[in-house]
């Protein structure tokens, strides 16, 4: 394995044959893997062994899969943790239960273990680029930004931000001297092949209203920039 340290994985569903069938392959392919059958052992079990991913059915009883992801990804312990959503809903009903907890992918059951065990292995690989990046933090005077959690923090008020917002603020910050046109912004962020100036614009807008017009500024005819 390309891993130093045993890779931690919580496998959690209330099928049983789910938990068998998909747990020998994570187990198979050297992962070190623990199972829950409710969404409470599931925040219980996370809590104590702080996993590198959490794989998550979201119709379980004792708490469901949104209400495990949102606790998990609020929790110290957690936060770092990535999360799969398992569903046997439809891919709208998963796109949606993914952007309101804030879940980082999901498939849809039945998947065959080759799918599962790539998107699995795909997780992995972007959990170790964060943790191998020489900044995972910008700090100005009260404010942080957190490249791990994916949140912009004001005297100590935490918004949490969807991947591609977070994206465009990193950008921003990360040079807050200069300014970006919307060509600048798409061509930084072209591992994301669905962007394009429309939705560049949509997102800035967002980001605007979420954390406030003075943090992204607009420079008429030239373009945005972070504002301290």
């Amino acid at each position: 394995m390309e891993y130093q340290k045993p890779i931690k994985v919580i496998l959690v569903d209330d099928e049983p044959d789910i938990l068998d069938f998909l747990g020998y392959h994570l187990v198979k392919a050297g992962y070190e893997t623990h199972t829950a059958s409710n969404g409470k052992d599931a925040i219980k079990k996370a809590i104590r062994l702080s996993p590198d991913l959490v794989v998550l059915d979201i119709m379980m009883p004792e708490c469901d899969g949104i209400r495990v992801c949102h606790r998990l990804k609020h929790c110290r312990r957690t936060n770092n943790s990535l999360v799969m959503f398992l569903t046997a809903g439809s891919s709208r009903f998963a796109q949606n239960a993914l952007e309101l907890a804030h879940a980082d992918d999901y498939l849809l059951k039945p998947v065959p273990p080759s799918q599962f065990m790539m998107r699995v292995r795909a997780l992995l690989q972007r959990l170790n680029k964060i943790k191998s990046d020489e900044k995972l933090i910008l700090q100005f005077d009260d404010i942080e930004l957190n490249k791990i959690t994916k949140e912009f923090t004001h005297l100590k008020k935490h918004i949490k931000l969807k991947d591609v917002e977070f994206d465009i603020l990193w950008l921003l910050a990360s040079d807050p001297e200069k300014i970006y046109n919307i060509h600048e912004i798409k061509k930084q962020l072209e591992h994301n092949e669905q962007l394009d100036a429309s939705l560049i614009k949509k997102y800035l807008l967002r980001l605007q209203n979420k954390i406030g017009e003075q943090y992204i500024r607009t420079v008429l005819g030239l373009g945005y920039k972070f504002g301290i």
